[in-house]
């Protein structure tokens, strides 16, 4: 604290110097010093607690809840770590159990009310963090929960031209002009996170309708992600991928299990892979993929499935 101030003629508190440089030069000790730093601390800490606080922003955003949930999914499996793969099946149950109005997905809660209808990346990051869990966990129902959420997209979000999906929904009609996000901001866009769902759903539930619209809408944004890269650094990984060849690999049989999780083991962005024991899934792709008394892996592409494989090893090849 000087005379004239650090600042405009004010001062502004703060520790300039190192504590013991301070005690050398007042010829008092380290301790003392310390001792009466806190006591200052105290008194401006009261004086404080009687002016009126600022507003807290305490609402719960549904959009960054499911983006965390998709970063427990993930940890969970590249760590191997089952209690964050529990902790998302958790909180997802409680997004879907409390953010969920008659039927209709909100876009925040606060104080045990859910409000305002959700926006298109609601609504993708959701079905997004449904299709990780779904993989993470071997529990088809998520995807079979991903498929459901997309269909409500799809009647509610759908451009006009059958292609692109609109920021906010056709039932908000209190927004005079709907806006087409197609930048990755913050966070990921969520037409490009759309497309990406599109991709894997399609093939996991054989939807052909919703592979021609994935595919069509990373066309039309080649030239943007080339010209634009950080503002379309999401569509440019889709691209990618895409143009490498995106599989589902399926694993089925009395060991389907642990062949999903020696999977796991293994990076292939390429690769989504889905574990059923029943006949008949949840899943389009799973049905009728079941040997008695054998376990086999197969890899599918967007058109059919290759011939089984009965060895990790043979089908990280494939998926490559």
């Amino acid at each position: 604290v000087s005379e004239h101030g650090n600042w405009e003629e004010v001062n502004i508190l703060h520790v300039a110097e190192k504590i013991e440089t301070i005690a050398v030069r007042e010829g008092l000790t380290k301790e003392f010093v310390l001792q009466r730093i806190e006591e200052v601390k105290k008194k401006l800490l009261a004086f404080r607690a009687d002016k009126i606080r600022p507003m807290t922003d305490d609402k719960c955003l549904f959009s960054w809840n499911v983006l965390m949930n998709i970063a427990l999914s993930k940890a969970g499996v590249c760590l191997q770590e089952e209690k964050y793969l529990q902790r998302a099946n958790e909180h997802i149950d409680w997004l879907l159990q409390n953010c969920v109005v008659n039927g209709e997905l909100m876009h925040t809660w606060k104080q045990g009310r859910a409000r305002i209808a959700a926006n298109l990346d609601d609504y993708a990051y959701l079905i997004q963090a449904l299709l990780q869990l779904g993989s993470a966990t071997m529990n088809t129902n998520r995807i079979a929960q991903a498929n459901k959420w997309a269909g409500v997209v799809q009647q509610y979000f759908l451009h006009e031209e059958g292609s692109f999906f609109y920021y906010t929904s056709s039932q908000q009609t209190d927004i005079p002009v709907r806006k087409l996000d197609m930048y990755d901001g913050a966070t990921p866009s969520a037409n490009a996170v759309m497309a990406q769902n599109l991709l894997l759903l399609g093939m996991c539930m054989e939807r052909h309708d919703w592979l021609e619209q994935s595919v069509f809408m990373l066309h039309q944004m080649v030239d943007s992600s080339l010209r634009y890269t950080y503002s379309f650094s999401y569509w440019a990984i889709l691209q990618q991928r895409y143009a490498k060849g995106v599989k589902t690999v399926v694993c089925s049989g009395q060991d389907a299990k642990q062949k999903h999780k020696e999977l796991q083991q293994y990076y292939r962005p390429t690769g989504y892979i889905v574990t059923s024991e029943k006949e008949i899934s949840e899943i389009e792709i799973a049905n009728h993929k079941q040997i008695p008394n054998k376990t086999y892996i197969f890899v599918c592409t967007e058109s059919a499935c290759l011939p089984p494989f009965s060895e990790v090893e043979w089908a990280l090849e494939v998926i490559e």
